[in-house]
C-alpha cells in the first residue's frame, strides 16, 4: 500500500520509525538508571543499618563496662536512641515509598521495641496501645519516632522507678 504512496508520506514513516526507535532506546536507558538506583539505594540503607547496628552494639558494651550506674545509664540510653533510628530507618525505607510513614505503625514498633528492650524491668508492665491511622512525610516521622520513643523510655522509667 505504501509503496505508491507519495515520497513525502515515505519520509514521513521512516521519521517517524527513527523517533519510535529512539524513544525505545531511551525508554530502555531509563529503565536501567532505575534498576541501577534501586540497587545502590537498597544497598545504601543496608549499610545505614549494619552501622547503626555496630554503634549500638558500641554502645551496649561500653555501658557494660562503665565504672558507675549513671554512666551505664546514659550509654543505655544513647543505645536505645540508636536503635529508635535503626526502627525509625527500617520503617520508613522497607516500604519503598520514602514520601509517606504510617505513623501508627511506627509508634507501635517503637514502643513495642522501647518496651523489650528493658526486658525483666518491663515485664510488669502493660503495654496497651490503640492508634488511629496517621501519615506523615520521613523527616516528621524520624523526629515522631523519637517523641515516642523518649516518652515510653521515661514512662518505663517511672514505672520501674515506682
Amino acid at each position: 500500500m505504501l509503496r505508491n504512496a507519495p515520497e513525502e508520506m515515505n519520509s514521513l514513516r521512516r521519521t517517524l520509525a527513527a523517533m519510535a526507535k529512539t524513544l525505545r532506546g531511551r525508554e530502555t536507558r531509563i529503565a536501567e538508571a532505575l534498576q541501577e538506583e534501586r540497587a545502590l539505594l537498597r544497598e545504601v540503607h543496608h549499610r545505614v543499618k549494619n552501622n547503626l547496628q555496630m554503634v549500638a552494639s558500641i554502645l551496649s558494651i561500653q555501658s557494660r563496662s562503665a565504672a558507675d550506674t549513671s554512666e551505664a545509664r546514659g550509654l543505655a540510653r544513647a543505645k536505645d536512641r540508636v536503635q529508635l533510628l535503626a526502627l525509625a530507618h527500617a520503617r520508613i525505607y522497607s516500604s519503598g515509598e520514602v514520601r509517606d510513614v504510617a505513623l501508627d505503625q511506627l509508634a507501635a514498633d517503637v514502643a513495642r521495641t522501647m518496651h523489650a528492650a528493658r526486658g525483666a524491668a518491663a515485664s510488669r508492665i502493660d503495654l496497651q496501645m490503640d492508634l488511629a491511622p496517621a501519615r506523615a512525610d520521613a523527616d516528621r516521622a524520624v523526629a515522631f519516632a523519637f517523641l515516642i520513643g523518649e516518652s515510653v523510655s521515661n514512662a518505663l522509667d517511672a514505672a520501674e522507678h515506682a
